[in-house]
């Protein structure tokens, strides 16, 4: 620090206080977006938790659009082999998947259950896969694997995930809930399936079952731009039998309230994010 002509600490210039504050507010952001960033907690029930009139999600449940019974074209065209024709596009969302799989976007007859919400919803369909390892399930539905899993076709082989997915501008800090529908594909005599779900950076296994299920995740923003992705690997098998697959409806996406007010790393984020018009101007 530096001294007086007394040898005592010397007064920091106000040009060197607000550098320092400058630099405490960036520091202050930099470390709450880092420890705070990511999925925070996951549950389940047998309702919407979410206000669909604030929904962040466009087309959540899948009403917009013509529905028909081809794989979604967001990535490429489609070419599989059950369901015949051209692709069909979902308004607000992308697609990825290999060729041969197949889909079903709209009223879904073969499922387990109609679907959870309005008329539509979305089958992600790709035939049959093997896994490295073997899934334990939670009761809050998380999918966890002993380690490293590694998802392999096996009819028709050397096929690859399917992933639908949505990007959504929310603010870095911020607190989330995403809830949606998932309803098990094909006979409830189907053990419980495996699909992914990653948001933003962060992703998780979790489960399939015959019936449906309502999810309710909550997690923090790490970025203004947030992909939302759901990804089914297909009929993952078990022994001589094999799992049920993804139905996916209803997805609902809110901000959630910071209790008591802003918090220091809300005040944090605030301030740097007013600070940079200022520092574009000079």
């Amino acid at each position: 620090m530096p001294r007086d002509a007394e040898g005592g600490v010397a007064a920091m210039p106000a040009s060197g206080i607000a550098r320092f504050g400058a630099l405490v507010i960036v520091l202050l952001a930099t470390t709450c977006l880092e420890a705070r960033a990511g999925i925070l907690g996951i549950a389940t029930g047998v309702a919407p938790q979410a206000n669909p009139a604030a929904n962040l999600i466009a087309n959540g449940g899948f009403e917009s659009g013509a529905a028909g019974n081809q794989m979604w074209t967001g990535n490429g065209p489609y070419t599989g082999a059950n369901t015949g024709g051209p692709g069909v596009s979902i308004p607000s969302w992308s697609a990825s998947y290999p060729s041969g799989a197949y889909g079903w976007w709209g009223p879904l007859p073969m499922a387990a259950a109609p679907c959870a919400e309005g008329a539509n919803c979305v089958y992600f369909g790709n035939w049959i896969t093997a896994a490295s390892q073997t899934p334990s399930f939670a009761a809050n539905g998380i999918v966890t694997f002993p380690g490293p899993v590694a998802f392999t076709n096996t009819v028709p082989t050397n096929q690859g995930q399917v992933t639908l997915s949505q990007t959504v501008g929310l603010t870095p800090g911020a607190t989330y809930l995403l809830d949606f529908w998932v309803t098990g594909e094909g006979p409830p005599s189907l053990p419980s399936g495996v699909f992914g779900l990653g948001i933003g950076t962060q992703s998780v296994f979790l489960e399939v079952t015959t019936g449906t299920r309502r999810y309710y995740v909550t997690f923090t923003a790490d970025a203004a731009a947030t992909p939302i992705a759901f990804t089914n690997w297909g009929h993952i098998q078990t022994g001589p039998g094999v799992t049920t697959e993804l139905v996916l409806d209803d997805v609902i996406l809110n901000r959630v309230p910071a209790p008591g007010g802003l918090t220091l790393c809300a005040v944090a984020l605030a301030a740097l994010a007013a600070a940079r018009p200022r520092a574009a101007r000079r």
